[in-house]
């Protein structure tokens, strides 16, 4: 039997005051203790509250820290502090169990915001307009407020007079904010478009607009400074086709049909969508082809505007977005067609012109077609097309998927460019470079932008972007599946926990598609998942949700003022918690409560993006391994035992990394964990639920590659132990070597970050692997790699 070692007795005051940072030290250490390890910075000292059912601990964890400070509240428990080198044991004298008094001297702060100052988000000063879409940081210092929470507001200011004025114009809201211990709150937030209509609301459409912030608690409010928005619905001069650049029109005898003076542009035509003259008046609805001839213009950018031509008035811009042509090394002449949906908007903007508000007095009264003419400008290179007339008294086409885009593009992304790079979407950081193409290729399928669908799906996993999340009360998955939402699926709960991310995004799309004619916006998306039957309504602010228990159980949109209180419950295990309960048990959720929550999760993501890419070559599996190397044992008999149960194809390249990283650095390498069983998968994931310990993994039998022999994890080894504070350093040093050997690394994953990890899985995901092992009579030995 092994020798007991380590903290033996501590000591420390049992009765520290509030307020007061208390200090705690080793006095004795177990005999068997080695000489090296008698360090107070090597001792972990941790704080356990008593709770009903004895002491558990706060979570307040500290390497070679041994002080800590109670809070103002902290005479009402009862505490034990502890000081360990390996492992708790929870009993005297290496612990103390400890009860603060209270510190009639601290006097008390009055509760306060002092200010609220408005910067961009990344804290520099704003010293000119705004924009919409601009992010930006609200800031309220507080007095006495450390560790409760504050509420900001953003209003636009539409009264005459200065400072705060309840008449201004209602914005939105930020939840509560914690204040830290510095005495500071923070709001991070976006002006949004959506913004706008509600500035423009009870004021003219003027050139700026003024926003400012309120920070309240308890009913003291402060206000910020007001800072001026640029109003994007500010009417400017129309804008106008280029004098000399080239043109194509509807109509052929149009003096918009002009050729490119320089000679670039070598033909600019319309034709209809099987490429053929034009021969009657296209009808709104219809798709016309843009066929663009060019020399020596691959792999440049063009702008494509589409015009509607007014002989007595402004012509009116209907289009206005940038291409690429084709990038064609070995070709000069390139030539290009662009499809174009006469969209039913086209034909309103030419009735009206580009202000609703302000009508053309240019625009036709009595007439029964229009003229479109587009035209093409890149560098300093300009051509129009052909104009073609479009019929007006006919009823517009209806489309299949009831929502198509007025522009499809037939070309393909240049080859050269960094596919990940280019696909970069909120919270990207959170999955790879094949899962944000999954994403991608889903949204296109659905007709939504794709970080729409990151939003829902990081609103759906609590942020953790994790197929195999289950919330505890029947639902699982990317967008929580139900039971009966899974049977009409044809596939079950359980079988959807074992997929993989880009094999439940099927499921996904397949869930979301009935209604993907009513995603006009993020907020009907997110319905789509939440409460199907009212998606489509995302645009209706006071459009009603959610109401009586569907209402009450959803404590996450109640953003009205004074809308919740907290109050406590017992949960399963009959220990008592505090949870948001809802003032008016007949109130109702609102639309722009569940836009608000969207747009905040949506802009927390932008915070989220993918920082480093892995470019298009690089985003395939490795299948093959070094053919270099001896396969020799290592210098660690437990390594050695490990790696001779792993699957076999995987055991020299492990070995010869072991000894690479010896032999190359210095470092003594341990596999600590190889092959796990679905039974000691399922008990580990069982800690930190229904058994004592720390959550350790969200991975249950059969969802770690560790159960097929296809996963390590290693750590240094020095003196005969293990110094996890010294392995964040040691970790990504060695890592690279691993790489070379075939194996791909914890610590470049994007949700749970696991820099012990490394894995080789020859490009098969968690269910190939699963199935192939169930297959071979449980025998991992036996999957094929």
């Amino acid at each position: 039997m092994m020798a007991k070692g380590g903290v033996y007795r501590i000591k420390g005051d049992k009765n520290p005051l509030t307020g007061v940072k208390t200090f705690y030290n080793v006095v004795d250490w177990y005999a068997n203790t080695p000489l090296a390890q008698r360090k107070e910075e090597l001792v972990t000292w941790e704080l356990y509250v008593k709770g009903d059912n004895g002491y558990r601990s706060t979570g307040i964890k500290k390497r070679g820290v041994n002080h800590f400070t109670f809070g103002p509240n902290a005479h009402k428990f009862s505490y034990k502090v502890e000081g360990y080198l390996h492992a708790a044991e929870g009993k005297e004298p290496m612990a103390i169990f400890v009860q603060p008094q209270k510190n009639e001297k601290v006097k008390a702060v009055e509760k306060d915001i002092l200010g609220v100052s408005l910067t961009y988000y990344d804290g520099s000063k704003i010293t000119k307009a705004l924009n919409y879409m601009d992010r930006l940081k609200a800031v309220a210092k507080c007095q006495g407020l450390e560790g409760l929470k504050v509420v900001f507001t953003l209003w636009e200011d539409d009264e005459d007079k200065d400072g705060h004025n309840t008449k201004n114009q209602y914005i939105t809201k930020s939840p509560e904010m914690k204040v830290d211990s510095k005495g500071y709150a923070r709001w991070n937030f976006t002006l949004f478009n959506t913004y706008i209509n509600l500035a423009n609301k009870r004021e003219d459409e003027k050139k700026k607009h003024e926003y400012y912030v309120t920070a309240e608690y308890n009913g003291k409010l402060r206000a910020s400074r007001n800072t001026n928005v640029n109003n994007p619905e500010y009417t400017l001069p129309s804008p106008k086709p280029k004098q000399n650049s080239p043109k194509t029109s509807t109509n052929p005898s149009s003096p918009n049909n002009q050729a490119d003076p320089k000679g670039y542009v070598t033909k600019i035509e319309l034709y209809d969508k099987d490429l053929k003259k034009i021969t009657t008046r296209p009808q709104f609805g219809d798709i016309i082809q843009l066929l663009i001839e060019a020399k020596n213009v691959g792999g440049l950018n063009y702008t494509l505007k589409l015009w509607e031509h007014d002989y007595a008035g402004k012509n009116d811009l209907l289009y206005n977005k940038v291409h690429t042509f084709k990038n064609d090394k070995n070709v000069v002449n390139v030539r290009q067609s662009v499809s174009i949906r006469l969209v039913d908007e086209f034909r309103k903007i030419g009735e009206i012109g580009n202000d609703a508000k302000n009508p053309d007095s240019g625009e036709y009264s009595t007439g029964n077609y229009q003229e479109i003419f587009a035209e093409v400008i890149f560098e300093k290179v300009s051509a129009e097309s052909s104009v073609i007339n479009v019929a007006l008294n006919t009823e517009p086409k209806k489309q299949n998927n009831g929502k198509a885009p007025a522009i499809a593009q037939k070309e393909k992304p240049s080859s050269e460019s960094c596919v990940c790079e280019k696909n970069s979407l909120v919270w990207g950081d959170k999955i790879g470079c094949k899962e944000r193409l999954k994403v991608i290729e889903v949204s296109k399928n659905l007709g939504v932008d794709p970080n729409w669908l990151m939003t829902v799906i990081a609103l759906e996993t609590a942020e953790t972007f994790s197929p195999s999340i289950d919330n505890g009360v029947g639902y699982v998955g990317l967008i929580q599946f139900g039971k009966d939402a899974s049977k009409d699926l044809g596939v079950t709960q359980n079988a959807l926990v074992k997929m993989n991310f880009i094999e439940q995004m099927k499921y996904v799309q397949k869930f979301l598609e009935k209604n993907k004619t009513k995603y006009k916006t993020l907020t009907d998306l997110y319905l789509g998942v939440l409460y199907p039957s009212a998606s489509g309504h995302g645009a209706e602010r006071e459009y009603i949700v959610l109401d009586g228990n569907a209402y009450r159980s959803n404590p996450l949109f109640f953003k009205e003022k004074g809308e919740w209180e907290y109050a406590t419950k017992l949960n399963k295990k009959g220990k008592k918690i505090k949870y948001k309960k809802a003032v008016d048990p007949n109130g109702k959720t609102y639309v722009w409560e569940i836009a608000l929550v969207a747009q905040e999760i949506y802009t927390k993501g932008l915070d989220v993006k993918e920082k480093e890419f892995l470019c298009e070559q690089s985003v395939s599996p490795i299948s093959k391994i070094p053919k270099s190397g001896d396969c020799l044992d290592t210098w660690d008999s437990n390594t050695n035992s490990k790696i001779s149960k792993l699957h076999p194809k995987i055991r020299c390249a492990v070995k010869n990394f072991i000894n690479e990283v010896e032999s190359e650095m210095g470092i003594k390498l341990r596999v600590i964990q190889g092959l796990r069983t679905y039974a000691e998968q399922n008990a580990l994931y069982a800690q930190g639920r229904t058994k004592k310990g720390a959550v350790v993994t969200r991975a249950k039998g059969g969802q770690s590659n560790h159960n097929f022999g296809v996963a390590i994890d290693v750590a240094e080894i020095k003196n005969g132990t293990i110094d996890w504070k010294e392995q964040e350093k040691v970790l990504p040093k060695i890592a690279p070597i691993g790489k070379k050997w075939g194996f791909s690394w914890g610590g470049d994953w994007k949700s749970i970050i696991d820099k012990p990890h490394f894995e080789m899985t020859f490009g098969k995901s968690l269910s190939e692997l699963r199935k192939e092992y169930e297959k071979n009579g449980n025998d991992h030995t036996k999957i094929s790699l």
